[in-house]
């Protein structure tokens, strides 16, 4: 191992037995899977849902069959969970749509992974520990049983459910349309004021219908009323009037009789009788009264006319107008929804006990078909391969271990070399900056020499005077040192 942090010529040395060590892990793993896996076919597809390493089980050969079988089982609840969403979405959605594919396929994808987990994980092994991992696992296929079970009970129970939604569908529509007709009834009629038409019964149930004929009728009753009480009174007219004919005919014709003389031919009485039955049948309006009756009776016979048209038109109206309602219920009803199929199983369930005993015994056959990958983990119990890993991961684990504090000495090994080599580095610069040093300050003290001696010769011209000529031309221009780093200008 290598820190990739320095140069190559740099590198720390490896530690002691670091690459024997782990040549030696690789052999040890490779000796056990030295035999190659078979090619890939039905069955390794079907061990492939077990989550078994091939590689593994290529040196344990007789427990291909076992997983092989293992792994069939979780096919097929896997498959079953699939037929279940499939036919759940097609009640929901009313037929097929292409996106369930897609949902069908994650949801079959998902049980498949759930199943080959728990076929996956460690052996069941017996004591008190066991039953903290199989209870769980009973459980959750439990509820993933009865998630799958109910819609494949319902294709199952499919052409009972059908008949019944048909029925109850019916049922639906005919009571409907009862209602409806006992709640609407004929404007005028004696059921339109009956008490089960006005009270809350019909709310909810009454409907807004065009062409009422409760005008024409209220219009009929009033004219028969009219009609009635003038022919009372026209009839009462009518007696009083032909009784007073008829005395008359009598005196007239000599019939004798109380208030009539008995004398035959036109005298003064019979003329006298006569004229009392013209007056009064004109002072009575009797003809202006028939003529009026007459048209009261035309009139009546023309509104019944017209109330009988309007009730065939307001039972046209009634007729549509309840069809109406009736279609949005046929509406609701085109489709089959999946609750609706719910309600319809749990009706028949509640009507047949030979029904309800099915659909125990399959929902229950169902669940513990959707069970078997954990009932079989847990009745197999620990395998040869079960061990072989078991094995390989002990053997792994320690090899880890062992990298690990390899890793670890050599990041030790890696920061020792890097501090003795700051050490190093940091004592050879300061014996370079010390030598250094020590040769700025022999430079500053010849300099500091050498303008002393020139000072000291400007001194001695100044005091002698030119009579001593200057050896050095350069000696009467003025001395400048540059300062140094740590001398004096």
């Amino acid at each position: 191992m290598t820190d990739d942090t320095l140069p190559i010529d740099e590198q720390p040395p490896p530690a002691p037995g670091v690459a024997a060590h782990e040549m030696t892990g690789h052999e040890e793993l490779g000796a056990d899977a030295a035999e190659a896996p078979p090619r890939w076919g039905p069955g390794r597809l079907l061990r492939l849902c077990t989550g078994v390493d091939e590689s593994v089980l290529s040196g344990i050969a007789s427990e291909r069959p076992r997983y092989t079988a293992m792994g069939g089982v979780v096919f097929g609840t896997a498959a079953m969970a699939m037929g279940s969403m499939t036919y759940a979405l097609m009640c929901v959605f009313d037929g097929f749509r292409l996106f369930t594919v897609g949902v069908v396929i994650v949801w079959g994808l998902f049980i498949l992974s759930l199943d080959r987990w728990m076929m996956a994980g460690g052996p069941i092994r017996g004591g008190s520990g066991a039953w903290r991992k199989v209870v769980p696992r009973l459980m959750l296929s439990i509820a993933l049983g009865v998630i799958v079970a109910e819609p494949l009970l319902l294709g199952v129970f499919h052409t009972a459910i059908q008949e019944r939604v048909d029925r109850d569908r019916a049922t639906e529509i005919t009571d409907r349309e009862s209602k409806l007709r006992d709640c609407n009834p004929t404007p005028g009629t004696p059921d339109a004021t009956s008490p089960a038409v006005t009270g809350p019964a019909c709310d909810g149930y009454r409907l807004v219908i065009d062409g009422s004929p409760e005008s024409i009728q209220q219009e009929l009753t009033a004219t028969e009323a009219s009609e009635k009480s003038m022919r009372a009174n026209f009839d009462a007219d009518a007696k009083t009037h032909a009784d007073l004919q008829e005395k008359a005919r009598l005196e007239c014709n000599g019939t004798p009789g109380a208030g009539l003389t008995g004398n035959y031919g036109e005298g003064v009485n019979c003329k006298r009788l006569r004229k009392e039955a013209d007056d009064f049948y004109a002072a009575h309006q009797m003809a202006e009264n028939n003529q009026r009756l007459n048209q009261l009776t035309d009139k009546i016979k023309k509104l019944n006319e017209d109330l009988a048209n309007a009730r065939q038109h307001y039972a046209d109206n009634r007729n549509v107008a309840i069809g109406k309602e009736l279609d949005k219920i046929r509406a609701r009803h085109k489709g089959v929804g999946l609750l609706e199929r719910f309600a319809a199983l749990h009706d028949l369930v509640g009507e047949d006990s030979y029904v309800q005993a099915a659909q125990w015994g399959l929902r229950i056959f169902l669940i513990v078909v959707d069970m078997l990958p954990v009932l079989l983990k847990a009745f197999t119990g620990e395998t040869p391969y079960d061990r072989v890993v078991a094995e390989h991961v002990r053997r792994r684990e320690e090899l880890e271990k062992e990298r690990t504090k390899t890793r670890l000495l050599q990041q030790r090994n890696v920061e020792t070399y890097r501090r003795r080599r700051s050490d190093l580095q940091g004592h050879a610069w300061r014996r370079t900056l010390s030598q250094e040093l020590r040769v700025q300050l022999g430079r500053v003290d010849a300099d500091r020499q050498e303008m002393l001696a020139a000072r000291e010769r400007l001194l001695l011209r100044a005091a002698l005077g030119p009579a001593i000529a200057p050896e050095d031309p350069e000696d009467t221009q003025e001395l400048i040192i540059e300062p140094t780093p740590g001398g004096d200008r």
